[in-house]
């Protein structure tokens, strides 16, 4: 797999954990790997540079990807959840349901 430019996005305190575990283990399998705390704050890394995937974990998750898909239409756009309806999941490429084990989370990721 070639590397990847990765934005993982976590809002709260646990959030922010697994946001940490996702960020480590993306490194871990060589891709380049940076954080936003808001979806304000990942809007903004968009507007000045390009990533490949973005992964977000958080409230609002589903409005936000949906401003994520009009920012960067090329972007890839993981969810993670522990509850999302099937209508919730538009403007997302791809969604992983907690818990998942990082298997998952690496036969998620754009080839």
């Amino acid at each position: 797999m070639d590397q990847l430019r990765c934005l993982v996005v976590g809002n709260a305190r646990v959030e922010k954990i697994v946001a940490q575990v996702l960020t480590d283990a993306l490194g871990t399998w060589g891709h380049s790997v940076e954080q936003a705390w808001t979806v304000e704050e990942a809007l903004s890394h968009l507007n000045v540079d390009r990533f490949d995937v973005l992964i977000l974990d958080g409230q609002d998750r589903v409005q936000a990807a949906r401003a994520i898909k009009d920012a960067s239409p090329g972007t890839f756009v993981i969810l993670t959840t522990a509850n999302v309806s099937l209508r919730e999941v538009d403007g997302a490429d791809a969604v992983l349901f907690k818990p998942f084990d990082l298997a998952e989370l690496r036969a998620a990721l754009p080839r």
